[in-house]
């Protein structure tokens, strides 16, 4: 499944039954954008570059366990779908049982590569208490200040390194 969040394009990742319909339709709610539910089509324009698209007969759609098929665009009008989007980040729907890391505080940086190229992945696994909508927007917002070379975790470890330092 593939979104576009705050500009980065988010394919969601996971197990049948881990959430990710029902997350891609709360993050149309809030204003982003379906781009493909699972027929996510990936091309590699140019290095460093990846690109998702829908295939033309699934544009629009999502299917929710419960509701069905949803047409997007008819129901939150046509900025709420794209046809194409850049693709910055792998969000991954763990189980519980296979949460590699996923409640560390500090991003271990994991990547997966697609046709050749690594992209970051945000692990997450679904609870009741979890605002999902928020933690993907976050690790929106977080990755595009990444690719502007801002790195809060980076920016921790250097705080507390200076702060050792001036305590010894």
């Amino acid at each position: 499944m593939l979104l576009a969040v705050h500009e980065q394009g988010v394919l969601l990742t996971g197990d049948s039954g881990t959430g990710k319909s029902a997350l891609a339709l709360e993050l149309v709610c809030r204003g982003h954008a379906l781009v493909a539910d699972d027929a996510v089509e990936i091309q590699r324009p140019a290095p460093g570059t990846l690109v998702g698209s829908c295939p033309p007969l699934l544009q629009g759609c999502l299917a929710v366990r419960g509701l069905g098929i949803l047409d997007i665009r008819a129901l939150w009008g046509p900025l709420a779908v794209r046809d194409r989007q850049s693709l910055n980040l792998i969000v991954h729907l763990a189980s519980a049982g296979r949460a590699h890391g996923a409640a560390s505080l500090i991003n271990r940086h994991r990547t997966r590569r697609l046709l050749g190229e690594s992209l970051p992945v945000y692990s997450f696994v679904p609870r009741l208490s979890h605002n999902l909508a928020a933690l993907v927007e976050a690790a929106c917002l977080n990755q595009r200040l990444r690719q502007r070379g801002v790195a809060a975790d980076r920016t921790f470890i250097r705080r507390q390194q200076n702060a050792i330092k001036r305590q010894t």
